[in-house]
């Protein structure tokens, strides 16, 4: 049966239809990612995500997300359908595809025509895309490249695009002609990306999470995009070191403050990657050390000391003294979650004694460690550890070396502290250090500050702290945002 034109107007609005296939139940692709609030930028990343955990490792552009929600959608690939899938839990007959049903105009898979020297079409299939060795190169976006105002574009006339911009209800012929955007990186398109990158940094610390996840995205979308376009390894290699500190961001961002497990995973590992090209050890080790977080938080213990243990052999060698120092710090934080007081201690006695030392000057990156965030570290560790009092001292410390845009490390220090003075029986101490932290959370929202205000109110509603003290701490903690079910 034909799908008729009125049907295919509809359907990507998200109203559900009668499918090719006579289903009445059709879900399309973009209501279905709607209702999980997705953008399609996370589409594309929860894709990958379950494409590996089904053993495909596919790779998939917002660009071809917004091909597949448009008007006239390409049936995807077999593998791409066995991960949608998956994915959303429907057969791909439910999703709006309007596939080559029996009785149907001939429909094509989902292939996208290259032009290739000497004048030929070739047919880019799964197998031909599948295990790229580069993300960076993987990913095939074009976002704020006309914004950056550095970019050189030129048009030329092609079958290939002519053939892409076809109906795919007919098979493409190359004998029609039409533009193809062909995108050269210049030395002022790098100079131009890190100087935004630069400003990325700036802003993280006082513009709230929500507002910058957007910018940073496409800021990561537009550096994968020239990073394609380079036409030498020294100005890909210049490119890839701001384009890395931008996905590392992103992957902060996820983390941290969102957060969002999954994009973080991908925006670690794409970070990583434009490290190593970047030829920058200092740069590749702050990616790795952040990268042993999210599995120091999880207790994954051989991955988080496999990848601490990589990013000291990157930064130990030739680092500036504060990176040196943070490393050890990390480290401290690494083994207090794992549990080994004694390597914790000793890490940050490590990192205390490398900020005494000389070497190269600091990276303008390492904007998120100094001798006070050193204290940050210290309290941690000695909390950890079982020593309060200790914690105690070396938090307010942090407290009074805190600038003022220092918003979201006051919150986590501030509930630290809090912990510390539960632990000491100091119950209405804690509580009003609590709510202090909360209240700094709703100035500066920060997740991270609020995973660890919960782990203190929970300790105090264990140890049996009067409800009497609590009850303004969960009524300030419920308008900040409801508890979990």
């Amino acid at each position: 049966m034909t799908v008729q034109p009125e049907a295919r107007r509809r359907s990507p609005s998200g109203q559900s239809g009668r499918s090719p296939s006579g289903h009445s139940d059709v879900v399309t692709l973009r209501e279905l990612r709607r209702r999980r609030y997705w953008t399609q930028a996370d589409l594309a990343l929860a894709f990958e995500e379950r494409s590996r955990q089904v053993g495909r490792a596919l790779s998939l552009s917002v660009r071809q997300v917004r091909r597949w929600e448009g008007v006239d959608p390409p049936l995807p690939l077999p593998a791409y359908q066995e991960v949608l899938e998956s994915l959303f839990g429907l057969p791909i007959e439910r999703m709006g595809f309007p596939a080559p049903w029996p009785g149907s105009p001939r429909r094509e898979l989902d292939e996208e025509l290259e032009f290739v020297p000497g004048g030929a079409l070739v047919a880019r299939s799964f197998d031909d895309d599948r295990e790229r060795a580069d993300p960076v190169k993987r990913r095939q976006f074009v976002v704020g490249a006309v914004a950056l105002g550095s970019v050189a574009a030129t048009w030329t006339e092609s079958e290939s695009a002519q053939a892409a911009a076809a109906p795919r209800t007919t098979p493409a012929r190359p004998t029609q002609s039409a533009p193809v955007r062909r995108i050269t990186l210049d030395p002022q398109a790098v100079t131009g990306y890190a100087a935004i990158t630069a400003q990325h940094r700036a802003l993280y610390w006082t513009v709230p999470a929500e507002t910058m996840v957007e910018p940073v995205r496409a800021h990561v979308e537009l550096g994968a995009e020239l990073m394609t376009a380079a036409g030498s390894s020294m100005l890909r290699a210049r490119l890839a070191a701001p384009m890395a500190e931008t996905a590392l961001l992103a992957a902060r961002l996820a983390f941290f403050d969102v957060p969002r497990p999954p994009c973080a995973t991908a925006y670690f590992e794409l970070s990583r990657q434009a490290a190593k090209e970047s030829g920058d050890p200092a740069l590749l080790s702050a990616v790795l050390a952040h990268t042993a977080f999210p599995a120091a938080f999880a207790g994954v213990a051989g991955q988080a000391r496999a990848l601490i243990r990589q990013a000291l052999e990157c930064g130990l060698r030739g680092g500036s003294a504060e990176q040196r120092s943070w490393l050890y710090a990390v480290l401290s934080e690494v083994e207090s979650r794992l549990g080994d007081g004694r390597a914790a201690t000793d890490a940050i006695a490590r990192a205390e004694a490398e900020l005494g030392r000389g070497g190269p000057s600091r990276p303008e990156w390492l904007d998120y460690y100094d001798a006070s965030r050193l204290s940050g570290f210290s309290g941690f560790c000695q909390l950890a550890a079982g020593r309060p009092g200790r914690a105690a001292e070396a938090l307010e410390h942090n407290l009074r070396g805190l600038t003022p845009g220092a918003g979201k490390q006051r919150s986590i220090t501030l509930a630290d502290l809090a912990g510390a003075r539960a632990r000491q029986g100091e119950y209405e101490e804690s509580t009003r250090l609590l709510e202090a932290a909360v209240d700094q959370l709703g100035r500066h929202w920060y997740a991270a500050g609020l995973e660890r205000v919960d782990a203190v109110r929970r300790r105090l509603e264990a140890g049996g702290a009067p409800l009497r003290m609590l009850s303004s701490l969960t009524e300030a903690r419920r308008a900040l945002v409801p508890t979990p079910a």
